[in-house]
């Protein structure tokens, strides 16, 4: 493994991404069965917003509630710069109705909550890759740079995760800046503490609703990908522990309008759509072409 400088090529930070040239990637043999890091019991999971914690919440459920692991969620921002989808309005503002709306979230998912306020500057349509105007607002309010990655790096150390799940840098799931701001810089941050570091896992699915609802693959001719199976059951949802998407689309109600989804519809997808599924960090490569311009204008 290697550290190869800029390769995200935000001039902020300098992010590096932790890779292997693509001859040395081999498919991961046990990939689309993994459910967890073997002997593991703790998750630190670092996303961008309130409500991005749904891309993995069957995953989070069955750890952090059946499994018992003790999981924490730092959620960057308030998400103040979206929009409010309430009949009734956000009152006092949109910001504390997510932060509320984040903590039944992460209660209904058994993990502890660290809301931090690094501010969110929209970019929500379209996304025109602008991760460093993220980066330099979050920078400003932790202060530097530096002071971000030290953030991050402080949580790691406080939380002593086992391993921990963030967002892609190279798509961010679907383009948001913010996404793919969120995961340069806990990559940044892994990569500093060396050895020390958890195993690191990249959320790699896209979720769409056409006709249907559930996650795809962004890359899925990537051989490294593992997945969570969720159509596992649920004690604590007396069902499949996909359920825990519609749940937390629900406690995000100025977000996502699902009053007319029923369980018995949502539990209509697809079985290989009711997968949660990831990138290992070290297996990520540099210059991998399956990657390549997924993003325009690319960053990396």
């Amino acid at each position: 493994m290697g550290r190869f400088p800029h390769v995200l090529a935000l001039t902020l930070l300098g992010l590096a991404l932790a890779a292997c040239s693509s001859e040395e990637r081999q498919p991961d043999e046990d990939a689309g069965a993994a459910g967890g890091p073997s002997e593991s019991d703790s998750l630190l999971y670092v996303g961008p917003h309130p409500d991005d914690e749904f891309y993995a919440a069957p995953l989070f459920g069955h750890l952090c509630r059946a499994s018992d692991w003790a999981c924490t969620f730092v959620v960057a921002t308030r998400g103040e710069g979206g929009s409010c989808g309430l009949p009734e309005g956000c009152d006092p503002d949109l910001a504390t109705v997510r932060g509320e709306e984040m903590v039944a979230s992460a209660e209904l998912l058994g993990a502890e909550l660290i809301h931090w306020d690094l501010g969110d500057n929209g970019h929500y349509e379209p996304y025109p890759g602008d991760v460093e105007d993220v980066l330099q607002l979050w920078a400003e309010r932790a202060g530097s740079g530096a002071a971000l990655i030290a953030m991050v790096q402080q949580v790691i150390s406080d939380t002593s995760p086992d391993v921990i799940y963030t967002m892609d840098p190279r798509h961010g799931n679907y383009c948001h800046p913010s996404h793919r701001a969120i995961g340069a810089l806990v990559v940044q941050a892994v990569q500093e503490l060396g050895g020390e570091a958890p195993e690191t896992r990249m959320l790699a699915a896209k979720w769409f609703e056409e006709g249907a609802f559930g996650f795809r693959p962004l890359v899925p001719g990537d051989p490294s990908l593992q997945n969570f199976d969720a159509t596992v059951h649920s004690d604590h949802l007396g069902n499949q522990a996909w359920l825990y998407v519609l749940r937390v689309l629900q406690a995000h109600r100025s977000q996502f309008d699902v009053s007319a989804v029923t369980d018995e519809m949502f539990l209509g997808t697809l079985a290989e759509h009711k997968r949660i599924w990831w990138a290992p960090l070290d297996a990520a490569v540099t210059d991998d072409p399956l990657y390549g311009g997924l993003c325009a204008p690319s960053t990396f």
